[in-house]
């Protein structure tokens, strides 16, 4: 076991559950900025083996380029937390303003609003989607084919599931929402998820699915950062 590991607290079985944290192999982001790790431990001496979940929190250097899933009630700000107890590390990598982004973020937070709006948001989605091309850059481009978004995530915001028609949207559908101009902390109260789905759009037009879609840590926190400084720091939304 790593030696960042050892050092690391043991969370019991029924604490995991209480936070929402499945008996599996991955990285789980929970409420107010935990970063709990479960994995699967064999002991040699009794033969025997369990799932057993350690707070590595304090570790998140250690542990950016593993698969993370989110906790079911996971919020913006506890994403925001967990971002700001590191903010020295995160800050030089991710860029994008990342600093001033989570002091707003975590600023007089806006209550989240769940009664239906049809130009709100109902929670906040990271997803991928892969595009099947032509590849131009063979001469008999016909059979030849190309994937397009291979190695990218993307944020939006997603809307309720429209109760009439709206915006050229119609009833039963959702409203996909950028972020770039919402001030942060008007959305920090916002329920945050992981699409598992990835919809790959092909050459006719037809749309098949594959899944599921587990992003590694360093994805998350450099997709989110990216959309919410897509036009500029946080600053210019306060004076907009």
């Amino acid at each position: 076991m790593r030696k960042s590991l050892a050092a690391a607290k043991y969370i019991t079985t029924n604490e995991a559950e209480k936070m929402g944290i499945n008996p599996e192999e991955i990285l789980n982001i929970c409420k107010d900025g935990q970063l709990i790790s479960s994995r699967w431990y064999y002991d040699e001496l009794t033969e025997n083996g369990k799932y057993i979940y350690l707070d590595v929190t304090n570790e998140l250097p250690n542990h950016l380029f593993e698969r993370v899933r989110f906790v079911d009630d996971l919020c913006l700000k506890d994403i925001l937390v967990l971002v700001k107890n590191n903010i020295d590390f995160i800050d030089p990598i991710v860029g994008n303003w990342c600093r001033e982004i989570v002091e707003k973020g975590l600023t007089n937070i806006k209550p989240y609003e769940s009664e239906y709006d049809s130009d709100g948001i109902e929670y906040l989605e990271f997803y991928r989607y892969l595009t099947l091309e032509r590849d131009y850059r063979e001469a008999d481009s016909s059979e030849k084919k190309m994937i397009e978004g291979i190695d990218e995530l993307s944020f939006h915001g997603v809307g309720f599931e429209l109760q009439e028609d709206h915006n050229h949207h119609s009833t039963g559908t959702r409203i996909n929402w950028s972020l770039g101009f919402i001030k942060i902390n008007e959305i920090a109260d916002t329920p945050i998820k992981i699409n598992p789905e990835i919809p790959i759009h092909n050459m006719d037009g037809t749309r098949d699915v594959v899944g599921a879609y587990e992003p590694r840590l360093i994805n998350v926190i450099r997709e989110l950062f990216y959309e919410l400084s897509w036009y500029g720091p946080p600053d210019d939304k306060d004076e907009s």
